[in-house]
């Protein structure tokens, strides 16, 4: 088991690992293992994580392990990168850097990058579905509201206002159409580095349609019974 943090462990198999075995015989020998790696990639969040994970630990059981040396070029790579190790003792993690340890700086060497994105999805995040769902809501019901006061000064005698009533019906649908829709507005802002891995959130905000109805339809019917009883006594 490697250990990346307290509360996080991987188990790795053989089976999942790049490995060979070989018979050495006794004496200094130089091995040069070159392959190419694909990189882990974390959906957690909005935008994709990415990260080269080689494993340390066999090393300390090498009866012949003295010291280690790790050399990373990052030169044609265009995104900063990140290590879980100290800074680099010599050069420059996004360029050429290197280290030199007297013993494992730890089990697992991570090696992790965040693409970059776009200034406007950098802050459709920060708003985030709700905030943009919020601001079409405020809009629309600002509207609304503003032709709820239009009709009922104008209609002072009718006993139900239409407008009062299907308003409150469609801001709060609106509302949560926005608020789902949002989700697939910002991953598409993000690009093909989005994780689009938001579970069942759509589901849950269905569920909030229920709790802001009559909520919006009691502020409306406030509204319009004030109107409505001022139109009345100017009259």
């Amino acid at each position: 088991v490697l250990a990346e943090t307290p509360l996080y462990h991987m188990v790795l198999h053989l089976d999942d690992m790049l490995y060979f075995e070989v018979d050495l015989t006794e004496g200094l020998h130089r091995i040069r293992v070159q392959y190419q790696a694909q990189p882990w990639v974390d959906s957690w969040g909005w935008v994709k994580k990415h990260s080269f994970r080689y494993a340390l630990s066999p090393a300390a059981y090498w009866k012949s392990f003295g010291s280690l040396d790790i050399q990373i070029d990052a030169q044609a790579c265009n995104f900063p990168l990140s290590t879980n190790i100290d800074p680099p003792q010599e050069g420059d993690l996004n360029g050429l850097a290197s280290w030199h340890f007297e013993e494992l700086p730890t089990d697992l060497l991570l090696l992790k990058y965040q693409p970059k994105i776009s200034a406007l999805a950098v802050n459709l995040i920060l708003l985030g579905p709700m905030g943009l769902a919020l601001i079409g809501g405020i809009v629309l019901a600002a509207l609304h509201l503003f032709l709820v006061v239009r009709y009922r000064r104008a209609n002072p005698e009718k006993k139900y206002s239409w407008v009062m009533l299907l308003g409150s019906f469609l801001v709060p649908l609106f509302f949560v159409w926005l608020w789902i829709m949002s989700y697939g507005l910002i991953d598409s802002v993000i690009g093909e580095q989005a994780t689009r891995q938001h579970g069942y959130v759509s589901f849950f905000i269905i569920f909030m349609y229920p709790l802001i109805l009559p909520f919006y339809l009691g502020i409306c019917w406030v509204v319009d019974w004030q109107v409505k009883k001022s139109s009345r006594t100017i009259s």
